[in-house]
């Protein structure tokens, strides 16, 4: 795949940020590749060299993101690119490295790597979720790593019903649940004693937080189906 414009993005509340994003849009600059800052980046950066664009401006225009920071930063800007199917490469300037993992002193040399093509894409699911009371939905947004029901400020558990395609799988009272994808499968999930999947798996988890019973296990669904959670009870 050829690039022609790509997008900065970093963790500006990290100091110092403004050094390697400058390092690595000279690199892109070299390459012959029109370079951009995602706006809030150059705002608390103070990076003005390069335009500075909102998110929704960069549809069908930036064919690449560059993304320093941790796996949170990477999480939140592929939340906001996924509509507009532009690749992440993702640069660990930060604690977790699962989905950054190229660490930060070895940026450049893999920067330019995969702008002369020595690269491997990869592509990862998505949760849709949305909430509805009394068949109003209230809001709708998407997850790369989980979408979860929990009991919230509650103190007892909360009973929840699991529906697959219209069909119920089960009841079960719990603190919570978690619908994850296989990037999440090493996150939230993972604490809660979720099994760690494989990213090209075409596949959603669920799984039980602190439940009930000593039978609750985590369990796999494609993830071509429609899930739909109901709170059924809020133990007092």
């Amino acid at each position: 795949m050829h690039f022609s414009t790509a997008a900065l993005f970093g963790r500006y509340q990290d100091s110092g940020m403004d050094a390697p994003l400058r390092q690595m849009a000279e690199i892109l600059k070299s390459a012959g590749l029109t370079v951009v800052l995602d706006k809030d980046t150059a705002i608390h950066t103070g990076i003005t060299e390069y335009p500075a664009l909102e998110v929704v401006d960069m549809a069908g225009t930036v064919d690449l993101a560059v993304v320093m920071g941790g796996d949170g930063t990477v999480l939140g800007v592929g939340r906001k690119l996924s509509p507009h199917n532009i690749p992440i490469l993702g640069i660990n300037h930060g604690r977790l490295g699962f989905i950054t993992d190229i660490p930060v002193e070895n940026a450049a040399g893999a920067l330019e790597a995969v702008l002369s093509g020595q690269y491997n894409k990869e592509s990862r699911s998505l949760l849709s979720g949305a909430v509805v009371r009394d068949e109003e939905i209230l809001t709708t947004d998407l997850a790369i790593n989980d979408i979860v029901l929990n009991r919230s400020g509650y103190g007892g558990m909360i009973e929840i019903e699991v529906n697959y395609n219209d069909s119920l799988m089960y009841k079960q009272r719990a603190d919570g649940l978690i619908v994850a994808t296989p990037t999440g499968s090493t996150a939230y999930s993972l604490s809660a004693n979720g099994p760690i999947m494989h990213p090209a798996l075409e596949a959603f988890l669920l799984v039980p937080v602190a439940p009930q019973t000593l039978s609750a296990r985590p369990i796999v669904v494609p993830d071509n189906g429609v899930l739909t959670l109901t709170l059924q009870d809020i133990s007092r």
